[in-house]
This record gives C-alpha cells, sequence and structure tokens, in this order.
C-alpha cells in the first residue's frame, strides 16, 4: 500500500497562475479513499473560473496523479472557430436541431422521392446535411449508394406545392 497521506490527513496548496488563483485540497475521504478538490477563480474578473472534485482508492493516488500529469503534459487544446463560422454556420441551417414541423417532413419526403440532393435539401429546410441524412434514415429512406459516395445528379427543382385543407403536403404517391 502507498504511503500516499498516511501520515497527513489533509494536504491544501494554493497557485497563482496571472490572475487565476487555484485551491488545491487532498484529504482522506475513509474507507481508504482519497478525496481531491480544486477550485479556480479568476481575481481579476471576480468569478469562479472551475471546480474539480471527486475521489480515489489512496493505494492508486499517486499512478493516477502521474496519468493526469501526463494526459495534461500531452493534451493541445484546439482553438475554437472564429464566432464569425458560428454565425454563418447558424445562418445556413437556422432550423437545425429544432423539431421537424409535419409540412417539414412531407416536403423533405417529396423532394426526396422527386430525386433531390442532400445539399438542395439543407437549403430548402434549414438543416444540417447530417440532419437530413438522419430524418431519411429514421424515415426509412435511402439511395443507392453512387460511385465515390455523391449524391446522385438532381432533378429538376419543384416548386413547393400548395398545402392541403389541413395545413400538410400531401406524401409523394
Amino acid at each position: 500500500m502507498s504511503d500516499f497521506l498516511l501520515s497527513t490527513a489533509e494536504v491544501h496548496r494554493r497557485l497563482t497562475i496571472d490572475s487565476r488563483e487555484y485551491s488545491v485540497v487532498v484529504y482522506d475521504a475513509g474507507g481508504g479513499f482519497v478525496g481531491l478538490r480544486v477550485i479556480g477563480r479568476d481575481g481579476r474578473l471576480a468569478e469562479f473560473a472551475c471546480e474539480i472534485h471527486g475521489e480515489l482508492p489512496q493505494a492508486d493516488a499517486p499512478e493516477v496523479t502521474g496519468l493526469v500529469a501526463a494526459v495534461l503534459a500531452g493534451y493541445r487544446a484546439e482553438p475554437l472557430p472564429p464566432l464569425d463560422w458560428w454565425a454563418a454556420h447558424r445562418a445556413a441551417a437556422p432550423n437545425a436541431g429544432r423539431p421537424w414541423a409535419p409540412h417539414d417532413l412531407d416536403l423533405l419526403v417529396a423532394r426526396f422521392t422527386a430525386g433531390a440532393s442532400v445539399k438542395a435539401l439543407t437549403a430548402e429546410l434549414g438543416r444540417t446535411a447530417g440532419g437530413i441524412r438522419a430524418r431519411l434514415q429514421q424515415l426509412g429512406l435511402t439511395r443507392p449508394a453512387s460511385p465515390g459516395g455523391a449524391d446522385p445528379p438532381e432533378a429538376a427543382p419543384v416548386a413547393p406545392a400548395t398545402p392541403g385543407a389541413e395545413g400538410r403536403l400531401p406524401l409523394a404517391g
């Protein structure tokens, strides 16, 4: 068994990086477990930065500590996409993540059956290509795979149908 924390019931450490202050506490959680709490605050902004809290078997603490240190040392943060990228994405797919209205489902089925490509459907319905493909798959609608995985050539554009008396577009067929 490791002698990690066997002689001390609680250890406190503080670290300051620029305006951020981290408080680390390791304590005997009882039953052979070690507790760890990391709290970070940004003093310049006077706001909470992070909190990590958990327990692990006391005998595993040294190896887990080494693992966490190695993972953090190898981590390379990818920069976030620029905010204008997200705005452009949202503008191109304003309905992404929203529930499908019955008339949108009718239009999807009718246009897909008429041969519209996924790319055309994304523009018409304001959805992402993944959203269109997922809904088509959920509806059991697929096309044979084309060589190279591309959409087949698109059929001529179809003018939107006029909604029926109940406000829904008729299904193709």
